[in-house]
């Protein structure tokens, strides 16, 4: 089923480029990548931000509106570093995840933020909720390089460590702002993008939203 659905999303987004429903990776991207926070804020984005700042990055995060609430001036300290806020839901949860998004709304709308994607949790792709926030002018952006930071630390994820590189251009890099596992190895990422003159971008610029 899963399959079927990211078929005919993939087809959707080649006739209409430019209103895809659906994004994972970007072809067109002129050495750019965009690195994604997921799940915060929380205790250690600061960390996160701190870093960013260091290599002179930028980076897109999805925020859950019920951690805003909680650390307002950690959303505030994102913005104000220039990086990108878009919406993760409400909670950390699928279920009444459009109505949590219609919620996340009203809640960074508090702080001037217009969210332009949204994530579903775990990257969760479903036909219905992905076209019902396409219709509401949501693309669900995805991801094509998983660090897998978060499961690893809590001894979910058995594969492999990943390697930071191997990201390519119009990669879209998720890791997550809520573990002490990214905030060790953000610098390894940065350093391999550096190498490979790879630049960093927040997703709107990495898949034409913004200019």
């Amino acid at each position: 089923m899963r399959q079927a659905v990211v078929k005919l999303i993939k087809a959707i987004s080649a006739r209409f480029p430019r209103q895809s429903p659906l994004v994972w990776s970007v072809h067109r991207h002129g050495g750019r990548i965009a690195i994604t926070f997921d799940d915060g804020p929380t205790e250690t984005t600061p960390q996160v931000l701190e870093c960013l700042a260091r290599y002179g990055a930028k980076a897109t995060f999805f925020v859950l509106a019920s951690q805003v609430i909680k650390r307002p001036d950690v959303l505030r300290q994102i913005l104000a570093d220039g990086h990108e806020v878009c919406m993760h839901g409400y909670e950390h949860s699928l279920r009444d995840f459009y109505r949590g998004i219609q919620r996340s709304e009203g809640e960074l709308a508090k702080y001037g933020v217009v969210p332009p994607t949204v994530r579903t949790p775990g990257g969760a792709i479903d036909a219905t909720t992905t076209i019902r926030l396409w219709w509401r002018g949501y693309a669900n952006v995805i991801f094509s390089f998983d660090s897998h930071d978060s499961m690893r630390l809590e001894g979910k994820w058995k594969g492999p460590a990943p390697d930071y590189s191997s990201i390519k251009g119009g990669d879209i890099v998720l890791m997550h702002d809520d573990n002490s596992l990214c905030v060790d190895e953000l610098p390894s990422l940065l350093k391999s993008v550096r190498e490979k003159n790879l630049r960093t971008v927040t997703v709107s610029e990495l898949i034409g939203l913004s200019s």
